[in-house]
């Protein structure tokens, strides 16, 4: 996200040529020794929408445990996540 390559809500071929150039540039721009020569496209889920982090991540003290909290960027900015 802070590099630029994310595009939301791309609604036909013309948009997301768009975003692919615009994301090209600012992502030599962020980070010039990355290669931008594959990418992820999926469609978007229709609202109403909530982000979600699921995984799983290993604990020095504990071993394998469950991480759930709310996704996207709400991750980092409110550290909400919690291991189970």
């Amino acid at each position: 996200t802070e590099a630029g390559a994310v595009a939301l809500n791309l609604k036909d071929g013309v948009a997301l040529a768009t975003a692919l150039e615009r994301m090209r540039g600012e992502l030599a721009a962020y980070a010039p020794n990355v290669a931008f020569d594959q990418l992820l496209l999926e469609s978007m889920a229709t609202p109403p929408l909530a982000e979600l982090i699921v995984g799983i991540k290993r604990e020095n003290d504990f071993g394998l445990a469950l991480v759930i909290g709310a996704g996207g960027i709400l991750v980092e900015l409110l550290k909400d996540s919690r291991s189970l």
